[in-house]
């Protein structure tokens, strides 16, 4: 886990220097270096950020026993990913950028208060 100020460095590097022959397009790295500001805002202890093989890009939050993954697919379409101690306890594929972080918003971590439907769930 990174200092969460050091993840947006991190998902900027991948463009400049791609791990993988693919590269990594301006879109991605964009829509993933706003996930990364929203997870700042919204209290996160931690991120990371992962290079996928095929020009993906995976960034993830974490606020105590929950963590939260977002994979931005090349389409630009995004998948979230909430577990609960290492437990899935949400999946959501082909959302939009600001469908995902209205739920991140709406999930209200800077207080440490999940709403009734996620802790339900888990």
């Amino acid at each position: 886990m990174l200092d969460k100020s050091k993840n947006i460095i991190k998902i900027k590097s991948f463009q400049e220097n791609p791990p993988f022959e693919c590269g990594y397009s301006l879109d991605v790295i964009n829509k993933s270096i706003l996930i990364s500001i929203a997870l700042n805002a919204n209290g996160a202890e931690g991120q990371n950020s992962f290079p996928g093989m095929n020009g993906e890009m995976e960034v993830t939050g974490f606020y105590g026993i929950y963590c939260l993954d977002y994979i931005i697919e090349t389409d630009l379409s995004i998948t979230l990913v909430i577990e609960k101690e290492d437990k899935e306890i949400l999946y959501m594929e082909n959302q939009d950028l600001k469908y995902v972080i209205g739920i991140l918003d709406a999930l209200s971590f800077v207080n440490g208060n999940l709403p009734d439907f996620l802790e339900q769930n888990t």
